[in-house]
């Protein structure tokens, strides 16, 4: 069985990039925070599954993050600030 990845998550903001969330395939992604908790939940979540499948096509990962955002935001999770 395969070790778990490595993910490092950056935060910041994407303007430039003209989107709300990067992946690089390396291991990095960046999200940008000016979204709605939702919509954050589900970015990262969305990056995450184009760093594990990255053979995955665009519509797969934005209907598996979107599906997995809403189960988890039904049981309650949320973004605590620290």
């Amino acid at each position: 069985m395969e070790r778990p990845k490595r993910i490092k998550l950056v935060v910041r903001k994407l303007g430039r990039e003209s989107a709300v969330g990067l992946s690089y395939g390396n291991g990095l992604i960046e999200i940008d925070p000016r979204q709605t908790p939702q919509d954050l939940m589900d970015t990262i979540i969305h990056e995450c599954l184009h760093e594990c499948f990255n053979s995955m096509s665009e519509e797969d990962v934005e209907n598996a993050a979107t599906t997995i955002m809403r189960v988890l935001w039904r049981q309650n999770y949320r973004k605590v600030d620290q």
